[in-house]
């Protein structure tokens, strides 16, 4: 089977987990290949993460925000989970609602957990445009 990604996008976000470097990228669609669109009618981007292995990793460390970059890997999912507590740390929305969230995530701390699938794609080559 294929699994062969070429990806170019402008560097959101960086970080470092056990010697892996992530770097999240907003990916731009060519002319004509995007269905997100803001209410100005511009396209809008896909947010992809790139992740670097060891030794490729310490590559990474004079990314920044802004930074243009082009990636060419492989895919790969990850599956974990969330709990309810780091959850609720992150929701949005009517603040009453919210405030209930956090208040049942204070009492249920990590016993309710979400599962959750992730797709990145591994860096085997890239470049800083």
């Amino acid at each position: 089977m294929l699994n062969r990604v070429h990806v170019e996008g402008i560097v959101t976000k960086t970080w470092g987990f056990q010697g892996t470097r992530f770097v999240r990228i907003a990916c731009y669609p060519d002319p004509g290949r995007t269905l997100k669109r803001s209410s100005g009618g511009r396209d809008e981007p896909e947010y992809i993460t790139l992740r670097f292995e060891p030794p490729l990793a310490m590559a990474t460390g004079g990314l920044n925000g802004g930074d243009r970059v082009r990636a060419s890997g492989y895919l790969m999912s990850r599956e974990y989970t969330i709990s309810l507590a780091r959850f609720a740390e992150s929701a949005e929305g009517d603040g009453e609602a919210v405030e209930k969230l956090k208040a049942l995530a204070e009492e249920a701390g990590d016993k309710v957990r979400k599962p959750h699938v992730l797709n990145e794609v591994v860096v085997e080559h890239f470049v800083i445009l």
